[in-house]
């Protein structure tokens, strides 16, 4: 039986842009960049054919621009497979010399909590695990770091009330009603989880 759950679960895997399902190693995998080729089919759908990275099977995909953009980027001797998983941001990593690179914001207390979530939330997938890690930061970030074991009914009022509040500013901090609702929940998701 968990052989068959597990072959399923193989199955199953969702591919990001860019991955290709290797029917030799059952594993989303991204090709060989050498061994990247696109073609147009007959019907005029975009397929690309390439060799797993892995066993080098023969792999084939009907693709869209955003694969596209991952096969340019695979071509590029410069970056790795793993940094298309990588988001555009001001500070990537966090690294820099200037004093504006110090983030006055970062509160590590709960760092060790939030990883033990992340590990729990591995079977996620890597958006929906974004999103929840983006508004435990921002109820971080309105209760200025304070230790997670230390809430009170009253810090979580307080949030609820930063969430109403983010739907009434105009500009930036600006919240959409979904947007508060998914973070409210996620939130909650994230104490009962």
């Amino acid at each position: 039986m968990a052989f068959h759950k597990a072959r399923q679960e193989r199955l199953r895997t969702r591919l990001n842009p860019g991955e290709f399902k290797c029917t030799g190693c059952k594993s989303a995998v991204f090709p060989d960049p050498n061994s990247l080729t696109t073609n147009r089919a007959t019907n005029g759908a975009n397929i690309a054919f390439g060799q797993c990275s892995e066993c080098k099977c023969q792999v084939r995909k009907f693709f869209s621009e955003a694969d596209l953009a991952v096969f340019e980027q695979l071509r590029n001797p410069n970056t790795t497979v793993d940094s298309s998983h990588e988001r555009i941001r001001r500070h990537p990593g966090g690294i820099g010399i200037g004093a504006e690179t110090d983030d006055p914001r970062w509160w590590g207390v709960n760092d060790r909590v939030v990883y033990d979530w992340q590990v729990h939330a591995g079977r996620l997938t890597e958006q929906t695990v974004d999103q929840h890690l983006s508004a435990i930061r921002y109820m971080e970030d309105v209760l200025q770091g304070k230790p997670f074991d230390r809430l009170t009914i009253r810090d979580v009022d307080l949030v609820r009330s930063a969430l109403k509040e983010a739907m009434m500013t105009k500009g930036e901090g600006q919240k959409s009603r979904s947007t508060a609702s998914h973070q409210a929940s996620q939130i909650m998701g994230f104490w009962n989880g």
